[in-house]
């Protein structure tokens, strides 16, 4: 697996982006590729993701902007650590990648510095489009973090 990692201030404090990162159906106000995501919880109550929950997310994306079709995929998430409000992470499968997301939550003169981590790796015939798809997820992945600031700046609100 090879990291790509995105480091960013922003105005609010550490447990509210954290609370907000824990909801992936969600995600699709910031991630420009998310389109939509169900969980499963251990939480009777079920609005806490814990170790071991599980959720699917909806993901479309584009590998060539001059093209008009986008490659959909299902991928199947699990959390598998969680310290709150300092750090989450969770790892996806899906037919064409191994995912891994690491997400920390710093406290700063801001509020918080968030840095989120990417790790992934292709499976099948893709790897051959290793470079294109690294490319294209390091500009998407740039362009969710710059939405999620524009999310944060106009106020989370709790859903």
């Amino acid at each position: 697996m090879s990291a790509e990692q995105q480091i960013t201030e922003m105005a609010v404090t550490p447990s509210e982006l954290y609370h907000y990162i824990k909801q992936p159906w969600r995600w699709h106000e910031w991630h420009p590729n998310s389109s939509g995501a169900t969980a499963s919880f251990k939480d009777p109550a079920g609005t806490e993701l814990k170790i071991g929950d599980t959720f699917q997310e909806n993901f479309e994306i584009k590998l060539f902007s001059f093209l008009p079709f986008k490659t959909r995929s299902l991928i199947n998430w699990t959390v598998i650590a969680d310290r709150e409000p300092s750090y989450w992470e969770i790892e996806g499968i899906s037919k064409s990648a191994h995912i891994r997301f690491k997400y920390d939550f710093v406290p700063c003169a801001k509020g918080v510095a968030f840095t989120r981590s990417l790790d992934f790796e292709l499976k099948g015939f893709l790897r051959l489009l290793d470079p294109i798809i690294r490319r294209r997820n390091i500009k998407m992945s740039n362009l969710a973090v710059t939405n999620m600031v524009k999310v944060v700046d106009a106020g989370i609100a709790p859903k």
